[in-house]
Protein backbone atom coordinates (compact mmCIF):
# COMPACT_ATOMS: atom_id res chain seq x y z
CA UNK A 1 0.00 0.00 0.00
CA UNK A 2 2.53 2.22 0.77
CA UNK A 3 4.81 1.88 -2.22
CA UNK A 4 1.71 2.13 -4.45
CA UNK A 5 1.25 5.34 -2.61
CA UNK A 6 5.24 6.31 -2.62
CA UNK A 7 4.50 5.42 -6.98
CA UNK A 8 1.70 7.75 -7.40
CA UNK A 9 3.22 10.71 -5.85
CA UNK A 10 6.65 9.64 -7.58
CA UNK A 11 5.02 9.75 -10.61
CA UNK A 12 3.04 13.42 -10.13
CA UNK A 13 6.17 15.00 -9.56
CA UNK A 14 7.97 13.84 -12.31
CA UNK A 15 4.81 15.17 -14.55
CA UNK A 16 5.13 18.34 -12.83
CA UNK A 17 8.45 18.74 -13.89
CA UNK A 18 8.07 17.43 -16.93
CA UNK A 19 5.17 19.59 -18.21
CA UNK A 20 4.92 22.14 -15.74
CA UNK A 21 1.85 24.20 -16.19
CA UNK A 22 2.77 27.67 -14.97
CA UNK A 23 6.30 28.33 -16.82
CA UNK A 24 7.21 31.90 -15.74
CA UNK A 25 9.92 32.04 -18.63
CA UNK A 26 6.39 31.20 -21.14
CA UNK A 27 4.22 34.06 -19.07
CA UNK A 28 6.85 36.97 -19.31
CA UNK A 29 7.80 36.11 -23.14
CA UNK A 30 3.69 36.17 -24.38
CA UNK A 31 1.89 38.30 -21.67
CA UNK A 32 3.27 41.56 -20.75
CA UNK A 33 1.79 42.93 -17.24
CA UNK A 34 0.11 45.44 -18.47
CA UNK A 35 -3.02 45.73 -21.00
CA UNK A 36 -3.99 48.70 -23.74
CA UNK A 37 -7.06 49.71 -25.44
CA UNK A 38 -6.51 50.59 -29.05
CA UNK A 39 -8.42 52.96 -31.45
CA UNK A 40 -8.63 52.41 -35.57
CA UNK A 41 -6.92 54.18 -37.89
CA UNK A 42 -9.74 56.74 -37.80
CA UNK A 43 -9.37 57.48 -34.28
CA UNK A 44 -11.95 55.66 -33.26
CA UNK A 45 -12.17 53.25 -30.45
CA UNK A 46 -12.42 49.60 -31.12
CA UNK A 47 -14.04 48.97 -27.70
CA UNK A 48 -17.94 48.49 -28.97
CA UNK A 49 -18.62 48.04 -25.15
CA UNK A 50 -20.01 44.39 -25.24
CA UNK A 51 -18.29 43.36 -21.98
CA UNK A 52 -17.01 40.06 -22.86
CA UNK A 53 -13.57 41.15 -21.21
CA UNK A 54 -15.62 41.86 -17.94
CA UNK A 55 -17.78 38.62 -18.39
CA UNK A 56 -13.92 36.59 -19.38
CA UNK A 57 -12.37 37.81 -16.38
CA UNK A 58 -11.79 35.38 -13.28
CA UNK A 59 -11.08 37.37 -10.87
CA UNK A 60 -13.93 40.36 -12.11
CA UNK A 61 -11.32 43.44 -11.91
CA UNK A 62 -12.57 44.39 -15.36
CA UNK A 63 -15.93 47.10 -15.15
CA UNK A 64 -17.18 48.21 -18.07
CA UNK A 65 -20.37 50.55 -18.74
CA UNK A 66 -21.71 51.10 -22.27
CA UNK A 67 -23.75 53.79 -23.79
CA UNK A 68 -24.68 54.30 -27.14
CA UNK A 69 -22.80 55.52 -29.54
CA UNK A 70 -24.08 59.24 -30.95
CA UNK A 71 -24.64 58.97 -34.19
CA UNK A 72 -23.50 62.99 -35.37
CA UNK A 73 -20.00 62.06 -33.53
CA UNK A 74 -19.19 58.58 -32.95
CA UNK A 75 -16.89 57.45 -30.14
CA UNK A 76 -16.40 53.66 -31.12
CA UNK A 77 -17.02 52.12 -34.38
CA UNK A 78 -20.25 50.07 -33.16
CA UNK A 79 -23.59 50.89 -32.21
CA UNK A 80 -22.36 51.54 -28.60
CA UNK A 81 -19.09 52.41 -26.64
CA UNK A 82 -17.86 51.97 -23.39
CA UNK A 83 -18.31 55.04 -21.21
CA UNK A 84 -16.50 54.13 -18.84
CA UNK A 85 -13.58 51.26 -18.60
CA UNK A 86 -11.69 50.47 -15.54
CA UNK A 87 -9.43 47.50 -14.71
CA UNK A 88 -8.10 46.71 -11.35
CA UNK A 89 -4.42 46.69 -11.68
CA UNK A 90 -3.41 45.89 -8.23
CA UNK A 91 -5.23 42.46 -8.75
CA UNK A 92 -4.68 41.27 -12.24
CA UNK A 93 -2.86 38.16 -13.08
CA UNK A 94 -2.51 38.66 -16.55
CA UNK A 95 -3.41 35.76 -17.79
CA UNK A 96 -5.19 37.18 -20.77
CA UNK A 97 -8.69 36.13 -21.12
CA UNK A 98 -9.30 39.74 -21.94
CA UNK A 99 -7.62 39.84 -24.87
CA UNK A 100 -8.60 36.87 -26.14
CA UNK A 101 -12.24 37.15 -25.13
CA UNK A 102 -11.95 40.83 -27.03
CA UNK A 103 -13.40 40.17 -30.61
CA UNK A 104 -12.70 43.47 -32.36
CA UNK A 105 -9.46 43.28 -30.75
CA UNK A 106 -9.50 46.74 -28.80
CA UNK A 107 -7.67 45.50 -25.53
CA UNK A 108 -4.03 44.32 -26.13
CA UNK A 109 -0.90 43.61 -23.90
CA UNK A 110 1.78 45.65 -25.52
CA UNK A 111 4.72 44.88 -23.62
CA UNK A 112 4.44 47.92 -21.05
CA UNK A 113 5.65 46.45 -17.58
CA UNK A 114 3.93 47.40 -14.48
CA UNK A 115 5.19 50.45 -11.82
CA UNK A 116 5.43 51.83 -8.31
CA UNK A 117 2.82 53.82 -7.38
CA UNK A 118 2.32 56.12 -4.50
CA UNK A 119 -1.12 54.84 -3.65
CA UNK A 120 -3.60 52.42 -4.31
CA UNK A 121 -5.81 54.70 -6.95
CA UNK A 122 -3.07 54.73 -9.25
CA UNK A 123 -3.72 51.04 -9.89
CA UNK A 124 -7.57 51.66 -11.28
CA UNK A 125 -6.55 52.00 -14.74
CA UNK A 126 -8.81 53.98 -16.17
CA UNK A 127 -10.45 54.54 -19.96
CA UNK A 128 -7.97 57.09 -20.62
CA UNK A 129 -5.04 55.24 -19.37
CA UNK A 130 -5.30 52.47 -20.87
CA UNK A 131 -5.41 54.11 -24.42
CA UNK A 132 -2.30 52.77 -26.16
CA UNK A 133 0.45 56.18 -26.58
CA UNK A 134 0.18 57.68 -29.92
Amino acid sequence: MIIKLFSIFLLNIIQIFKNPVFSSEKISKNRSVHPRLHKNKEGLELCIGCTLCAIHCPLEIIVVRTAKNPENNPVSCGEAYARTFQIDGERCINCGYCEEACLPGAIKNDGTRGQAVENREKFFWTKQYLFAPE
